[in-house]
């Protein structure tokens, strides 16, 4: 798949496991485990990398998106206003431009 697929399929809503991301543990997995809210994870596609942010229930592009504050009350915790943001939005990382080496 490559990076625009990748983003076309997240943004649909398509399951973390399809896409090969990692998975917000099942009950039963001792929270010690459990993936932290703000990890970001690259995603390498046939074309190139994709960065993604954890937001507690899914994964976001990091594409300096602004976001509702109310939406996303448990990743402002952990990056607040960092990459920006007013009047109820903060700001996602932008890591399209990195390069992996």
């Amino acid at each position: 798949m490559d990076r625009r697929g990748f983003l076309k399929a997240l943004a649909a809503g398509v399951g973390a496991a399809s896409l090969g991301l990692p998975l917000q543990n099942a009950v039963g997995v001792p929270a010690a485990t459990a993936i932290p809210v703000g990890t970001i994870f690259a995603k390498y596609c046939e074309d190139g990398i994709v960065y993604v942010c954890y937001d507690g229930g899914g994964w976001l592009p990091c594409d300096g998106r602004m976001v509702s504050k109310a939406r996303y009350q448990e990743l402002f915790a952990v990056i607040g206003s960092i990459y920006g943001g007013a009047d109820g939005e903060f700001g996602i990382p932008d890591l399209r431009a990195i390069i992996e080496r």
